[in-house]
């Protein structure tokens, strides 16, 4: 496959990533390559998918329809890509941080969709370049207080999340809502207790339980089975167009 081509499909686990689709993560991350957690940029900076690239198409394909998506979603877009040290990888791969969306940007992307139709979504992030998110440490990691964050997170690894606020990135928050949604599916009232505490903390009256349920209704929104003329449509859409990575 050239090195400028992405896959426009679930990949198998152990491909790895084109170096085309790699070089425009960095270049378009802020300060290209930056971890955007610890603000590091060194050699222990990893790059790594919020959409997993092995995302199966049955979970693909309704996303491409609810998005409004004239092509196929490409696994390897830029917009999908973050960088974050091999130690907050790791945390991140065993579902132990979750970096979520502000709170406005979650009920803009609900006013628009419940009505259960398809819109685009690029409209409805305005095109932003940069994203403010909050970076939530699992409650156990902690002993459930954000204050005591300092204390050793995993042996070996501490992190003074109770010094984040909100971090910024390119990565598109609609892709940041199906990655908090899988891992808030796993237990969710941890993750509301962690949302609460972030927002007591950054002094946000805002009902934690709210914005979680909200996550969860997008997630099941998005992943729906398309309507039965979804599958005519975007074939008339996709012969419309030339095949490229609009993100």
């Amino acid at each position: 496959m050239p090195a400028n081509i992405t896959p426009h499909r679930k990949v198998k686990r152990k491909s790895h990533i084109t170096e085309g689709a790699r070089q425009q993560a960095f270049e378009k991350s802020r300060n290209r390559g930056t971890c955007i957690i610890s603000g590091f940029n060194d050699g222990t900076v990893q790059h790594l998918h919020v959409l997993p690239r092995a995302t199966n198409t049955s979970i693909l394909t309704p996303l491409e329809w609810w998005w409004g998506f004239k092509t196929e979603l490409s696994v390897d877009s830029r917009h999908i890509q973050i960088f974050l040290r091999g130690n907050l990888h790791i945390l991140w791969d065993r579902g132990d941080i979750l970096i979520f969306p502000m709170a406005d940007v979650v009920d803009i992307f609900m006013d628009k969709y419940k009505d259960g139709e398809r819109h685009n979504i690029l409209e409805v992030i305005c095109k932003k370049k940069i994203h403010r998110y909050c970076v939530i440490p699992h409650p156990s990691l902690s002993g459930g207080a954000r204050s005591r964050a300092k204390r050793a997170i995993r042996q070996g690894f501490t992190n003074g999340f109770h010094k984040l606020k909100f971090v910024p990135s390119h990565a598109q928050p609609h892709f940041m809502i199906m990655n908090a949604a899988m891992k808030i599916m796993e237990n969710k009232e941890l993750w509301v207790k962690g949302l609460e505490e972030l927002y007591e903390e950054i002094h946000l009256k805002i009902d934690a339980s709210r914005i979680v349920e909200v996550i969860l209704r997008l997630h099941a929104l998005w992943t729906a089975p398309p309507p039965g003329e979804a599958q005519l449509i975007r074939k008339q859409e996709h012969m419309s167009v030339k095949i490229f990575d609009p993100w």
